[in-house]
């Protein structure tokens, strides 16, 4: 065997054949960093009284290692120091050790049991990471810090005790330990943070002490044997997934204290049947009893202003719900698929709520009328198959769907108390020719006509401020249009493929036309611009007959050019009666490599242009070397 010694440093051990059990020399006081790394023959090591440190990664690697005595007069091992010794079974450490350092057993496959003497205050991120045979640990009450993932996949841990001055548990610190039983948390605990508990497959309770403020995201997910929890005062934040998946919870009981719980929190816990509710709750998060099948019923504090999306959704077991006064807002599906409820109360202070909020439940399939209408007047759902339509009076808002694939629908008169139209409202109602807009609407949202291919005409009211992205797009049979005053941006593709339309005017109010707002209306031949500063964004009226026929590759209003129809051209001569550029004028010119300006040629060095008005002013202060966005130098040539 041969030993590189220095100062009574163990630099480096060298295997030599059939040699498999070492005994360190006297003499030395420390082992080196990565001394026997990767001695994959050795089984056997003794340390000698007189060494006091063992460094980092000392052990590192030696696969094959399957005891080490280590003397009393060590007093530290280092991070990794015995880091995937998959063959170790038998190690002591010493009295005097009072750390264990980052992953410094980690991934010891065989190691069954170890003692962590009364003086080790510290044991370190990931220290015992993947010991899957590891059974028996004692941890001493000396210990007031237990890293992350500390014994995270020790799956055959079966108890643990964590000591009375610990203050945290930090993130998946027995993440996965899935054989054990019961865990005993001390009342000095604060804070159980992120999975700490996760994939305690065998975990049938655990008491919450009153300390605890901080329950974190997924820390207890998928503790499949967990039949009950009482949420202790104190605690003022469940974390997102932390109960998840604890398919044998049957119930959950929550102190007001707690003010927020995160999303799906107790989603999937199958045979959850009782539950009760903080007074606190301002938000009841998304998904937070999604797919909680036995789940009866749930009482809803009056002070929650939100249900956000899934929340209850696939309750089937959930017969009857109160939505108090408080609640404003109720999200998409947040009770989808809830087939057995049937009695809902919705106040009128719900001024915001899906198509598909209560879809699939009694209450839903039993309204007694086409219109599902809820809260502050909503319409939600239109059940019905008429042809000719009139939606009742005092609706102040057609939410997101609520006509969508009518396709029986011919006609609808919409009354003045609508305020607004939302997205995908009357989306592909193919049959749809007249509709009449009227002037008490702000907003029509996205897609909200689309495909709505009979559609012959339509007027805008100047009430409407806001028009979404393809709220009019493939209206094919579209053939005027009449633009509110009061707009002041055309969102992209608003009129996108509207092949029927012939003409357009654009207000003076609109400052802004977004990408391809009038893209492949192939029909449209005559557009009037406001005479105001107006942007114009990439092929806004692309594949129109209106910019084929132009004569010029500038469209200039009052001296300035809002759109340059020839992006093929490598050299761009700008007309000498231009004062200003738009913004986007040259935006996506690939092959544009020179634009001549008051006769000046300025190299393009750039394959994107946004606005060219600052070479103008530096033009004109006579500054021939500049900046422009993105920092990109631009050297003009006389």
């Amino acid at each position: 065997m041969s030993f590189e010694i220095k100062n009574n440093i163990l630099v480096k051990y060298i295997e030599e054949n059939g040699i498999t059990d070492i005994v360190i020399p006297e003499g030395i006081t420390t082992i080196r960093m990565g001394a026997f790394w990767n001695c994959q023959h050795l089984t056997s090591v003794k340390i000698p009284n007189g060494v006091t440190n063992i460094e980092n990664l000392a052990f590192c690697h030696c696969t094959s290692l399957v005891c080490v005595n280590i003397s009393d007069s060590v007093t530290s091992i280092g991070d990794y120091a015995f880091l995937d010794c998959d063959s170790l079974k038998f190690i002591n450490i010493p009295d005097n050790v009072t750390s264990i350092g980052i992953s410094t057993f980690q991934n010891c496959k065989s190691l069954i049991s170890i003692y962590i003497p009364e003086n080790v205050t510290r044991i370190g991120d990931s220290a015992f990471l993947d010991c899957k045979s590891l059974k028996i640990i004692n941890i001493p009450d000396s210990v007031t810090s237990i890293g992350t993932s500390a014994f995270e996949n020790c799956e055959s841990l079966k108890s643990i005790h964590i000591p009375e001055n610990v203050t945290s548990i930090e993130n998946s610190v027995f993440d996965n330990c899935k054989n054990l039983t019961s865990v005993m948390i001390p009342q000095t605990v604060t804070n159980i943070e992120n999975f700490a508990f996760c994939h305690c497959e065998n975990l049938t309770s655990v008491k919450i002490p009153d300390s605890v403020i901080n329950i974190g995201m997924c820390t207890f997910s998928n503790c499949k044997n967990l039949t009950s929890v009482k949420i202790p005062k104190g605690v003022t934040n469940i974390g997102v997934c932390a109960f998840e998946s604890c398919e044998k919870l049957v119930s959950v009981e929550i102190s007001d204290t707690v003010t927020s719980i995160g999303s799906c929190a107790f989603c999937n816990c199958k045979n959850l049947t009782s539950v009760k509710m903080s007074k606190n709750i301002i938000t009841i998060s998304a998904g937070i009893f999604s797919n909680c099948e036995r789940l009866e019923s749930i009482e809803i504090p009056n002070g929650v202003e939100r249900i956000e999306v899934n929340a209850f959704k696939n309750c089937k077991c959930l017969t009857a719900i109160t939505i108090p006064d408080s609640v404003t807002s109720i999200g998409k599906k947040a009770f989808y698929n809830c087939t057995n409820l049937e009695f809902i109360t919705i106040p009128n202070s719900v001024t915001s709520i899906a198509y598909n909020t209560f879809l699939n439940t009694k209450w839903f399939v039993n309204y007694p009328n086409d219109f599902v209408i809820v809260g502050d007047n909503i319409l939600i759902y239109y059940k019905g198959i008429a042809e000719h339509i009139i939606i009742p009076n005092g609706v102040k808002n057609i939410v997101e769907n609520a006509f969508m694939f009518c396709e029986h629908l011919v006609t609808v008169n919409i009354p003045n108390s609508v305020e607004s139209i939302e997205r995908f409202a009357f989306r592909d109602c193919k049959y749809l020719t007249a509709i009449e807009i009227p002037d008490s609407v702000t907003s029509i949202g996205d897609y909200a006509f689309d495909g709505c291919k009979k559609l012959v005409s339509v007027k805008i009211p100047d009430s409407v401020n806001h028009i979404g992205e393809l709220a009019f797009g493939k209206c094919t049979s579209l053939e005027s249009v009449e633009i509110s005053e009061n707009l002041s941006t055309i969102a992209p593709q608003a009129f996108f493929k509207c092949e029927s339309l012939k003409s357009v005017k654009i207000p003076d109010s609109v400052k802004l036309i977004e990408t391809k707002a009038f893209y492949a209306c192939t029909n449209l031949e005559s557009v009037i611009l406001p005479d105001n500063a107006i942007d114009i964004k990439k092929e806004a009226f692309a594949e129109t007959k209106w910019l084929a026929n132009y004569t010029s590759d500038f469209v200039i209003l009052n001296n300035r050019i809002v759109i340059y129809n020839n992006h093929h051209q490598k050299h761009v001569v700008i007309p000498d009666n231009v004062t200003s550029i738009g913004n986007y004028v040259f935006k996506n010119c690939k092959n544009l490599e020179m634009i001549i300006i008051f006769g000046i040629k300025i190299p393009v060095y750039a394959k994107i242009w946004k606005d060219l008005n600052l070479v103008y002013e530096m033009l004109q202060m006579k500054k021939f070397y500049f900046k422009i966005r993105n920092s990109l130098k631009y050297s003009v040539i006389m």
